[in-house]
């Protein structure tokens, strides 16, 4: 799978949901909505040309940290998949 295309699509839906897409270190990105009560996941790049993603596991309290891969993104199917779940996330969570 094309790393950069994948990135590309998943960055451009996010920003469209009003999410953000931010580069961390070496090959992981966040995206999320809103850090506290909202939906935010981490995207770790393998080089075995596969994005691996992980949620978000807060504590209630402490700083909380991402937790297990729950999705590989595998090839441009599953990308696409993964951004329907981005658009639905933003319509669907709870507004507090």
């Amino acid at each position: 799978m094309q790393l950069d295309k994948a990135l590309l699509l998943i960055k451009t839906v996010a920003q469209e949901n009003n999410y953000q897409f931010e580069k961390g270190e070496g090959n992981f990105w966040e995206l999320y909505i809103n850090r506290n009560h909202g939906v935010s996941y981490g995207l770790t790049c393998s080089s075995s040309d596969y994005i691996e993603v992980c949620h978000w596991e807060g504590e209630q309290y402490g700083d909380g940290e991402y937790g297990r891969a729950i999705y590989s993104l595998r090839c441009m199917s599953d990308v696409v998949r993964f951004c329907n779940m981005i658009i639905c996330g933003e319509e669907l969570r709870a507004k507090r």
